[in-house]
């Protein structure tokens, strides 16, 4: 009987063994399974954050490359402005040149014009006109000679530098003979009081004064 006893308890004691095995062995999957689903809600979450850090890094580029666009339009609008004023002002300045260098070349025709019209000195006295041998018209010395008011400059030029005095103009002249023309102008010499210097303006537009006191 004792021994029936016995061998009843150790049977007990080997299925309450067993069962505090299946116990724990399910105590444990229990954990494992609860381990494996919390790192699993952790890498999700991991990746949900990387995911959300990137689309932000993103919109920071995206913003940052639109503020530098627009930074690169403003400064490329305002270079282009500059550049069209700055172009403005060179044609501003250089029409006004232009019409500064007309008026002035317009002002000076019309002075030796004034001066000459129509085409000889005040109170003229006819020395040149006189000296002359085989005088032309105007038309032929317009077609072989340099322009009048010209060959006047140059003639006036001349004979100031000359004697160093401002002769002024008396009357002029054009002679040609054996194919050679020219143009005789006399001035009032002023080194000498009452005596004419005469000087003659070749074709090319050279004077050459030929004699500094003339007297009639």
């Amino acid at each position: 009987m004792k021994r029936l006893f016995a061998s009843f308890f150790a049977f007990a004691l080997v299925l309450a063994a067993c069962s505090n095995d299946d116990s724990s062995s399910d105590s444990n999957n229990k954990e494992k399974q609860q381990e494996t689903k919390m790192e699993q809600k952790q890498e999700k979450t991991a990746k949900n954050n990387d995911k959300s850090a990137t689309s932000k890094e993103k919109e920071n580029q995206s913003a940052e490359g639109q503020k530098e666009d627009a930074t690169t339009e403003q400064e490329n609008a305002e270079t282009q402005q500059a550049s069209e004023q700055a172009t403005q002002t060179n044609e501003q300045v250089t029409d006004n040149t232009v019409a500064q260098g007309s008026n002035q070349q317009a002002e000076q025709q019309t002075a030796v014009t004034n001066s000459t019209a129509p085409y000889q000195g005040q109170n003229v006295v006819p020395v040149a006109q006189n000296l002359v041998r085989q005088p032309l018209n105007d038309q032929q010395a317009q077609q072989l000679l340099p322009d009048f008011q010209v060959a006047l400059q140059n003639a006036t030029a001349e004979v100031n530098q000359f004697n160093g005095y401002d002769n002024p103009y008396n009357d002029y002249a054009v002679e040609g003979e054996d194919g050679y023309y020219m143009y005789v102008f006399s001035f009032l010499n002023q080194e000498n009081p009452g005596t004419y210097m005469i000087v003659t303006v070749d074709k090319t537009g050279q004077a050459k004064v030929v004699d500094p006191a003339y007297r009639q």
